[in-house]
């Protein structure tokens, strides 16, 4: 047993800041090849934020705004604003 989840011998058990976890010895090629997938998707994202990108970027949510006919507005940083915040008159 481990924090009342019975393990049995061959399972898998993975531990880190986050947690512990358990996988059956049937499914342990499975969740490293899922492991590994997301390690590597996430390495992509950190080399992208390296280079420039966005979280924005990364999952597109423009394209995602698009598809819902939705259109975001950040009056916080168009020129106008920028001006007034310059001349000290707020936002």
């Amino acid at each position: 047993m481990c924090d009342g989840v019975l393990v049995h011998p061959g399972d898998l058990v993975v531990g880190d800041g986050d947690g512990v976890i358990v996988v059956p010895r049937e499914q342990a090629a499975a969740a490293v090849a899922f492991s590994e997938r997301r390690a590597a998707a996430e390495q992509e994202a950190v080399e992208r934020i390296a280079a420039g990108a966005t979280l924005w970027d990364l999952h597109d949510i423009g394209a995602a705004y698009r598809r819902l006919g939705v259109a975001e507005h950040d009056h916080g940083w168009d020129e106008q604003n920028d001006n007034r915040r310059n001349e000290g008159e707020g936002a």
